[in-house]
């Protein structure tokens, strides 16, 4: 009987080393499968979650919305540079304009040059101001003083009463 307690003690020892062995596999199965599973969820919440798309959509709305309010001042903007562009330009050829008379010699010419200049700064000035263009303007695009401006405004006010 000694062999055969012996025979069955090392066959539940055996059986007691293979459950462990296969309850060991197991658990390494299953934090395997937890561990994929926590991968797998990473990777897949951003492309299958309805939020994070309504998000993005969102989004995507926004920016376009900025792009095309960006689009709508882009005129509004070039119109503004080449009016202030044209004006410098007006302010040049008016600059230039007594100069270019000075240097062809004749002193009078120059002189009458120079009134030219300024009597079509007044001109254009009277005419401005007659259209309630802003003094500010009219100062920029004639080339002449705060005070000439304001007189001329003065003027027109009295013929006007």
């Amino acid at each position: 009987m000694g062999y055969w307690n012996l025979l069955v003690v090392l066959c539940f020892f055996v059986l007691y080393l293979g459950i462990a062995v296969v309850f060991r596999q197991l658990r390494g199965l299953r934090d395997d499968m937890s561990r994929l599973g926590k991968e797998m969820a990473a990777r897949e919440i951003p492309e299958v979650d309805d939020r994070a798309i309504k998000a993005l959509h969102v989004r995507l709305q926004q920016l376009g919305t900025e792009l095309l309010d960006t689009m709508e001042k882009i005129p509004k903007t070039m119109q503004h540079d080449l009016e202030a562009i044209q004006g410098e330009i007006r302010m040049i050829n008016r600059s230039m304009v007594p100069m270019m008379g000075m240097g062809m010699g004749s002193s009078a010419r120059g002189g009458d040059n120079e009134e030219s200049f300024k009597a079509n700064a007044y001109r254009e000035a009277r005419l401005l101001l007659a259209n309630n263009v802003d003094e500010d303007r009219v100062i920029e695009e004639t080339g002449l003083t705060v005070e000439e401006v304001s007189l001329l405004k003065r003027i027109a006010n009295k013929f006007t009463e």
